[in-house]
């Protein structure tokens, strides 16, 4: 669930259930991620720094810290659902 310096990642139909960090992206560029589901991790769910052109599709975030955390990165969210996590659904810095 970490990925470092990867480009043109693809990961489908994955579910990730109590982590640290659900999925760990750093100057991860083109990384795409769809019918992904994240829950019960410790802190964010999805946890993006660095990263350019990140894609998450038809996912779902629940029951995590923060849902998705970007910091100087780009990403898209196209339906996904992002719920009951126990601070931010998405914090943002820099981005």
């Amino acid at each position: 669930n970490w990925a470092n310096g990867y480009a043109k990642l693809n990961v489908t139909n994955v579910t990730i259930d109590g982590c640290y960090h659900g999925i760990y992206l750093n100057q991860a560029n083109n990384a795409t991620f769809e019918n992904v589901t994240v829950v019960n991790s410790t802190y964010e769910g999805i946890y993006i720094t660095n990263s350019q052109d990140v894609t998450f599709a038809n996912s779902k975030l629940k029951n995590n810290s923060i849902g998705i955390f970007s910091s100087l990165s780009s990403i898209e969210l196209t339906k996904v659902t992002i719920t009951k996590n126990r601070n931010e659904g998405v914090l943002s810095k820099y981005s």
